[in-house]
């Protein structure tokens, strides 16, 4: 695997965590270049749904997803979040039972309920 420093303009972009969440940035100073893959050198954590910003705008995802703006790819993601927490919502739903006890849907059902 060999490094190689970044040209400017090459940031990292993400969300936070907060309601309702706004964009982050921070600077690419390198790239590790391996297994046919260039992945990005930061001075901060980032996650794997983050992307990547291009210098003329682009915004590149990951499996090489592309949006010609910050604002396209902000209101995806936004999107995206709000998919994932209605699913999680809806798995707790389907996993408590109407009197408070948890369902075992990791195993086989035989009718019975998990105590909380």
């Amino acid at each position: 695997m060999n490094v190689v420093a970044a040209q400017p303009g090459y940031f990292i972009i993400g969300l936070t965590k907060d309601d309702p969440p706004k964009m982050w940035r921070t600077p690419v100073v390198a790239w590790e270049i391996g297994d046919n893959l260039a992945r990005p050198v930061t001075m901060e954590k980032f996650d794997a749904e983050d992307a990547v910003l291009c210098p003329e705008g682009q915004i590149i995802l990951p499996g090489n997803e592309r949006y010609s703006s910050e604002a396209d790819w902000f209101r995806e993601a936004i999107k995206r979040r709000s998919d994932v927490n209605l699913l999680a919502a809806r798995a707790v739903d389907l996993a408590v039972n109407e009197d408070g006890s948890v369902a075992d849907l990791g195993a086989e059902s035989d009718g019975h309920a998990l105590e909380p």
